[in-house]
């Protein structure tokens, strides 16, 4: 296109943004819109940014806070940390409920041991989150640390 179409979709655009129309789910859905969602205008500074023009690829791209590939690998880690943490919070309870049971019948080392098994793998679990930035994860991976620490200390040698 040369710079008078150029201008004229620059200027069609301008008012499409502006006008009040009936139907702004449909606009504010499209993402070939003009420009960033309507909820972000409010927010100039946040770092809105036209990028290179796609066949079928977004034509504005947000890359002060996060780029595709961020969101994929934070995503990606999210699942990774959800899925331990829950692993990590069922064999915590397991080994809670059981451990009356395991004492009573005087198993008691290998409550231990599976106090021990449970404490390194939640421990490496923390580390990891620390590592990778996930800071709530951490502090719950401490957390369940700090538990199966305190039911260590009650465990019968």
């Amino acid at each position: 296109p040369d710079k008078g179409e150029l201008a004229r979709r620059a200027t069609t655009a301008r008012a499409q943004r502006t006008t009040v129309d009936a139907a702004p789910a449909r606009r504010n859905a499209d993402f070939q819109s003009a420009g960033p969602p309507i909820s972000d205008r409010r927010f100039p500074s946040a770092g809105w940014k036209p990028a290179t023009r796609r066949a079928g690829g977004p034509r504005y791209t947000y890359t002060t806070i996060m780029t595709p590939d961020d969101r994929d690998g934070a995503r990606a880690n999210f699942e990774y940390f959800s899925n331990e943490y829950a692993q990590a919070l069922q064999a915590y309870q397991a080994i809670e409920n059981q451990a009356s049971t395991l004492m009573l019948m005087g198993y008691s080392d290998d409550l231990r041991q599976f106090i021990e098994q449970f404490l390194e793998m939640a421990t490496r679990a923390k580390a990891l989150a620390i590592e990778k930035g996930e800071t709530n994860f951490a502090e719950w991976f401490g957390e369940l640390v700090e538990k199966a620490e305190a039911l260590r200390s009650g465990v019968a040698r």
